[in-house]
């Protein structure tokens, strides 16, 4: 059935979740018609308005950029960049997902149980906690980019290599947005996250159109890491009027010294392992790269080794 297939079977997927989620969501309860609530029902078309059009600007961010490059420099580049972004961007987002996924139903706990000052803390050691993590990811996945794509994709995407790291820094970017506009869907004001990403996508558009034709996919991925960013700064600025968001500066700048030590061992290893087996030496540096992380994490104070060590044999477990 070709492409279509994939459409139809995110349509029955997504029933099939329906279906298996009914009964544990409904709890024995029943739909009727006098449970219907009109002011209920305006109230959730209003906030998935918003939502739905800061989900339209965001494609803006995401997708403007492919239609782009297949206009000014043709289907060759869009597959250029599409391979190297997708093997570096979903990378990325796995680890993102799964934290947004947890910190959701968390914050609007903290909200609804213990205020404003509680959930402030929570999103500000949320934050800490995501770029303990995050950023080695991220750092690692820039470093690795040409054996990554070398291993995973044909010599013919190889070129497109040079777009990972700047997609991996807007995946990571767009990890850490989502924890600083919290504040702006715990308030209830969806109106405000959808103009940032409009502002944003609007940007990220005009840099596109004026720069891909003649820089093409470089072009695509800067812009597509600095529309993040925009996005990140907007959504800073928006959110104090209704949540603080306290970012860890000590924390950050420990994590890039950390990253730094961590990138001079993951270089060194590929470059003694560079005639081994295809793939030995991504393996070795990204052990490695991992174990230098950990104990420079530890030296700089930023975390126990106890503490470290918990957190690996709970991750074991």
């Amino acid at each position: 059935m070709g492409i279509e297939a994939l459409l139809i079977g995110a349509v029955l997927a997504s029933l099939a979740a329906i279906g298996l989620a009914w009964r544990p969501a409904m709890q024995g309860r029943a739909l009727r018609p006098r449970h219907f609530s009109g002011g209920l029902a305006r109230e959730l078309l209003g906030f998935s308005f918003f939502i739905s059009a800061g989900n339209a600007a965001y494609w803006l961010l995401s997708l403007s950029d492919r239609w782009l490059l297949r206009i000014f420099r043709g289907p060759e580049d869009v597959g250029l960049y599409g391979v190297s972004y997708d093997i570096s961007g979903k990378t990325i987002m796995l680890f993102v997902t799964a934290f947004g996924l947890a910190l959701q139903p968390l914050s609007i706990s903290a909200w609804a149980a213990r205020g404003r000052e509680a959930t402030e803390e929570f999103l500000a050691s949320s934050t800490r906690t995501y770029l303990l993590i995050m950023m080695p990811a991220t750092v690692g996945l820039g470093l690795l980019a040409t054996a990554l794509v070398g291993l995973l994709a044909a010599p013919a995407y190889q070129p497109g290599a040079i777009v990972v790291p700047f997609v991996a820094v807007a995946m990571f970017l767009y990890g850490l947005l989502d924890i600083a506009g919290r504040g702006l869907i715990l308030n209830k004001r969806p109106d405000l996250e959808a103009r940032n990403f409009l502002i944003a996508g609007g940007a990220s558009v005009a840099l596109n159109f004026l720069l891909i034709p003649s820089f093409g996919i470089l072009a695509a991925a800067v812009v597509t890491s600095l529309g993040y960013l925009t996005l990140l700064l907007l959504h800073a600025a928006t959110v104090r009027r209704h949540l603080r968001w306290r970012f860890p500066w000590v924390t950050f700048f420990k994590c890039c010294v950390a990253c730094l030590v961590m990138s001079v061992v993951v270089l060194g290893v590929r470059h003694s392992l560079i005639h081994t087996a295809r793939g030995v030496d991504v393996l070795a540096a990204v052990m490695s790269g991992a174990v230098t992380y950990g104990v420079a994490i530890v030296a700089l104070g930023e975390i126990s080794a106890l503490s470290l060590w918990r957190v690996l044999t709970s991750a074991a477990r």
